[in-house]
């Protein structure tokens, strides 16, 4: 088929720049800001609290899932799969909104119940980069080290995308440094002989940026 340069920016910022890219980063930022100490998932939410959870139950059904993509060969659809975990995680993060519960006049119950529910989504991502390991390996590496700290990131298997809430993430805390973006969006650019009221198709260039977690209002 035709191969559109403007299609597949806007297929890879969708995926993996916005999608998972983004919630990387502000999970990084707002734990970074909030979080003391190294706090496993299961040890901040009760049983029934966890099998509650949509971001949860998304992260533990997604390894059957995506195996079976794998096993037919869909790279394309064990991708979807994955970053499922990331669209519930996102869906989810909007409707707590940690940034506004984390604020130091916060009280101190709110700050809680967001750092719980963040760490929840942490491990949702870290399931969600091992699964994508055969796909895109450099960026499941940058994700995984920034979430188990320095020098901590297991190796990629099969065995790592299960739900390992008894094991806290150690790159979470707030003696780690500011996180970088883990993915690199492409922005597109007009060429010289697109400029004007008409731009001509297929004159977009695409260029490697930063995705950067933009900030709610209030935030």
């Amino acid at each position: 088929g035709d191969f559109s340069t403007e299609a597949f920016a806007k297929k890879v910022n969708a995926s993996l720049a916005n999608t998972l890219g983004n919630l990387v980063h502000r999970l990084l930022t707002l734990l970074r800001k909030s979080l003391v100490e190294p706090l496993a998932p299961n040890d901040a939410f009760s049983k029934e609290a966890l099998n509650a959870s949509v971001v949860y139950k998304s992260a533990v059904e997604a390894p059957e899932r995506v195996d079976l993509a794998f096993r037919k060969f869909n790279f394309e659809m064990a991708a979807d799969k994955a970053l499922f975990i990331c669209d519930q995680a996102n869906q989810r993060i909007m409707e707590v909104e940690p940034w506004a519960k984390i604020k130091p006049d916060a009280p101190e119950e709110e700050k809680q119940n967001a750092i719980r529910e963040m760490l929840v989504m942490a491990e949702g991502v870290r399931i969600c980069a091992h699964l994508l390991s055969p796909i895109i390996p450099g960026v499941s590496k940058k994700i995984l080290d920034e979430l188990h700290g320095p020098g901590n990131a297991p190796e990629f298997s099969w065995e790592e995308t299960a739900w390992k809430g008894e094991r806290a993430l150690l790159g979470l805390t707030m003696d780690n440094a500011k996180p970088v973006p883990v993915f690199m969006r492409i922005e597109m650019e007009e060429d010289e002989t697109s400029k004007g009221d008409e731009k001509p198709k297929g004159n977009a260039k695409g260029t490697w940026k930063p995705s950067k977690w933009k900030k709610p209002k209030g935030q």
